[in-house]
């Protein structure tokens, strides 16, 4: 009898990416430069509190895909917000709020918009 191959399942959780990587909640916290409890709640289920640093190096520890760390920090609905803005104006001047959100090297937010609309200069 042929079994079949199961593809091992993505961490989905703040904790599951955690416990992935063999990670103790204390250490992590301390990495982040978070205090514990305030870790804790985060993965819990907890709102954000942390600041732009403390979510690059959260990303950085957990090897956070960036969907993934958008949705932890709860920076989803802003993200759509300026996005949704940059495609229907002028978007050089949304670069900077969506590098903060999304830390992507700058030259690929800043060519992004104008590729996606074929307007991007050769």
């Amino acid at each position: 009898m042929v079994r079949a191959r199961r593809t091992p399942r993505r961490p989905g959780t703040l904790r599951e990416f955690r416990l992935a990587l063999g990670l103790a909640a204390a250490d992590l916290a301390l990495r982040v430069g978070m205090d514990q409890a305030a870790y804790e709640r985060l993965e819990a289920g907890g709102r954000w509190t942390g600041t732009d640093r403390q979510a690059a190096a959260l990303a950085a520890e957990l090897r956070l895909p960036l969907p993934a760390l958008i949705r932890f920090t709860g920076q989803e609905e802003r993200l759509a917000e300026l996005l949704i803005s940059a495609a229907t104006t002028r978007w050089q001047g949304y670069v900077r709020p969506v590098g903060k959100l999304a830390p992507l090297p700058r030259a690929v937010a800043a060519g992004a918009p104008g590729t996606a609309r074929g307007t991007t200069r050769r």
